[in-house]
């Protein structure tokens, strides 16, 4: 700081000394609270304060900057010159060319004003009056987040009012007269409006609308109307009219003090099928006390097609669901009953022979921390599946209670060699209904032990990038004693980075690896400083001996690649492969993220096992991308393609120019798959949203320049 500037400030210092001073000889009530800093301050006799230059006033919390200054005392008021700024921190900024206010920044009148809320609405008046520091009222009014300059053409909207009221305590904003603009051009005129300024989340009102447009359902309007039920609930109520279709959303949310919940769901009267037509999806999660919780999950759908034909969801099967559950250091605890419905049209026709209800309860419990070691851990489970079905073995139904006792612990030994053991053995019981070819009482164990050995290596490669390099080895043995039981839920294992190391690699408990194993694997991972990593595994699993049942139909190799954030690019990949058919399976996606584009595709092959689940070979590819244009214009698009079918199954398009005061978007889809129950769609929607009106902020509001 040079001696020129030293000395500006001391003299700014010591002129705010002599303010404060004069303030406090002006008023008592005044100089108690407030402070003054001016360039210049001077006593106009003995009822007058004049401050020149940079002046600034704080007092409770607002503050005022203006080039001149006069308080007079016999009013005790202040008259201003401009340009003037009074804030009350970020929220309310008014900005003017001159005012007349009173001591306490209360009442007054600002001439050729401007006043903008929360940085996002910006309203233009050629007076603004203060009243009691609660009410702002503004005549002749233009309201826009869009900049509002005397200089080039009008906004992209705006609001034309005679009159505005601004109720600071209540957060809202009264017009008089109203006319909505679009580049200034009239469209919609009230006599009387009110909105909720931009620094109020959730008001009761209308918020904007959205027009679509299917194929099935013709060209409609949406316009939801928000009701706000207290500080802590809220309905939004869409009515939703076309050619085609009468439809009313609705949509509940309450917080309360131990949790929340949540509801959606819709009613249709339609040109598409008979009767009514309905939907409600429901979640809540709530604190029951002593670290219970509980959740629920509700999907309720009055015809198969319904979801998918109002683009409501995509889902094919619906889960209803009610859990209790606590998780503590040395004890986890699970109660969970769900319902399943589908609503694949290959299912249908099977509906009764699926699985409906499915009740779960299990218990775990680490008996010790160290034993040999490690912790030492007890479990219960008990597992019930149901179908509708009164039919012979299409109709199964399976209790299936269990028990098991399980060690695990790992130590170094050698040349930083990490061994890690387990050992362990369960108990399933199992009471088979409706299908003769399994027994009501079942009894199954299955001891089980493992080792497994880890020997890592890890180097600096320079810039602080680390490499490690780890060869793993397991040998495992596990032997099922009892009659044979029903699968219900290991139908369909997959080997990969995570179960390659495992015990089974089945889901479930219905079916065991058997006999000695072993797994192999090698895994190379370089990580980078700036959070980048490229990693490589290769693992192989095989029998030892010839009694052995190890799962048939998972795969012996494994082989996988990822590259997470490296110059903007991620990739994964994963091959499965199999000693007599060869390749089994292969799964991978690529993208890349820049500063304007982005793009990402996925693959999968997988060819039919008429012993496993996948009946027909599948292979598909589907693609994501978007790109920013400019600096308020983007674009994205998607799209799936059956490579089997030789045919494309969705693909949409969306357009959209977003600046500080308007959010426009037209998206465009086509979903080409049908069934008995769904027909091909196509769809497009326009969605517009107004920064500060109805919570579409999209930042601060520009201001004139010059």
């Amino acid at each position: 700081m040079g001696l020129r500037d030293w000395v500006t400030a001391g003299r700014r210092a010591a002129w705010a000394i002599a303010g404060c001073a004069a303030l406090g000889l002006a008023g008592p009530a005044l100089g108690q609270t407030a402070s003054l800093v001016a360039d210049r301050i001077l006593l106009d006799g003995e009822n007058a304060i004049v401050a020149e230059g940079d002046v600034e006033v704080f007092f409770e919390g607002a503050e005022l900057s203006a080039q001149e200054l006069r308080y007079d005392r016999e009013t005790d008021s202040f008259t201003l010159e401009g340009p003037i700024r009074l804030s009350d921190g970020e929220r309310v900024v008014i900005l003017a060319e001159a005012a007349e206010l009173d001591a306490d920044l209360r009442n007054g009148i600002l001439q050729s004003a401007r006043f903008v809320l929360d940085q996002q609405l910006q309203l233009t008046a050629a007076r603004i009056r203060r009243v009691d520091g609660r009410y702002t009222e503004l005549s002749r009014t233009i309201a826009s987040s869009c900049r509002i300059c005397e200089a080039g053409g009008p906004p992209i909207w705006e609001i034309r009012a005679s009159r505005v009221i601004h109720d600071e305590a209540e957060r809202q904003l009264y017009l008089d007269n109203a006319q909505f603009r679009i580049a200034g051009l009239p469209v919609f005129y009230w006599p009387s409006l009110r909105l909720p300024d931009p620094t109020l989340t959730r008001a009761t009102g209308f918020l904007l609308p959205q027009l679509v447009t299917t194929s099935q359902l013709g060209t409609g309007l949406k316009l939801p109307y928000y009701i706000r039920l207290g500080d802590h609930a809220d309905v939004t109520v869409t009515p939703y009219v076309s050619t085609v279709t009468r439809t009313l959303e609705l949509r509940y949310r309450q917080a309360i003090r131990r949790g929340a919940l949540s509801f959606e769901g819709a009613i249709s009267d339609d040109n598409l099928t008979d009767g009514a037509r309905s939907y409600l999806f429901g979640a809540g999660r709530f604190a029951l006390g002593r670290g219970y919780e509980l959740n629920f999950d509700i999907e309720l759908v009055s015809d198969p097609s319904y979801l998918l034909e109002y683009d409501y969801s995509g889902k094919d099967r619906l889960e209803s669901a009610v859990s209790i559950n606590r998780t503590l250091r040395d004890e986890r605890t699970l109660f969970e009953v769900t319902e399943f419905r589908t609503l694949r049209a290959s299912e249908l026709p099977i509906a009764d022979q699926l699985p409906t209800t499915l009740f779960e309860a299990r218990y775990d419990r680490r008996l010790s921390r160290d034993v040999f070691g490690g912790p030492l851990w007890l479990s219960f489970d008990v597992m019930g599946l149901t179908r509708p079905s009164d039919e012979p073995v299409l109709g199964r139904d399976v209790l299936r209670t269990g028990a098991a006792l399980r060690w695990t612990g790992s130590r170094i030994v050698g040349p930083g060699i990490v061994a890690e053991a387990e050992a362990g053995a369960e108990v399933d019981v199992y009471a088979v209904n409706q299908d003769p070819g399994f027994g009501l009482g079942t009894v199954r164990a299955t001891p089980s032990a493992a080792l497994t050995l880890r020997w890592p290596f890890v180097r600096s490669i320079g810039d602080g990038a680390v490499q490690t390099l780890e060869p793993v080895v397991q040998l495992a043995w596990s032997k099922t004693s009892g009659a044979a039981v029903p699968d219900e839920d290991s139908i369909a294992p997959e080997l990969d980075e995570g179960n390659l190391f495992t015990l089974s690699r089945y889901p479930g408990s219905d079916r065991k690896e058997e006999g000695a194993r072993g797994a192999a694997g090698i895994s190379w991972t370089t990580a980078f400083p700036d959070g980048g990593e490229i990693g490589l595994s290769l693992g192989r699993i095989f029998r030892l001996d010839e009694d052995g049942a190890l799962a048939d139909d998972v795969a012996d190799w494994m082989a996988a690649l990822r590259l997470i954030g490296v110059n903007g690019f991620e990739a994964f990949g994963r091959v499965l492969a199999e000693d007599d058919v060869g390749l089994t399976r292969a799964v991978g996606t690529v993208g890349w993220t820049g500063d304007r584009a982005r793009v990402s595709a996925s693959v999968i092959r997988a060819f039919a096992d008429p012993d496993g689940p996948i009946d027909d070979d599948i292979a598909e590819i589907a693609f994501d991308g978007g790109l920013r244009f400019s600096r308020h214009w983007s674009g994205a698009i998607e799209g799936r393609y059956d490579l089997v079918a030789d045919r494309a199954t969705s693909a949409a398009l969306a357009v959209n120019y977003r600046n500080e005061c308007v959010d426009v978007e037209l998206v465009v889809s086509q979903r080409y798959t049908e069934s008995t129950s769904v027909e091909p769609t196509t769809r497009a929607s326009l969605n517009v949203s107004l920064g500060g009106i109805g919570g579409g902020a999209q930042g601060p509001v520009s201001q004139c320049r010059g």
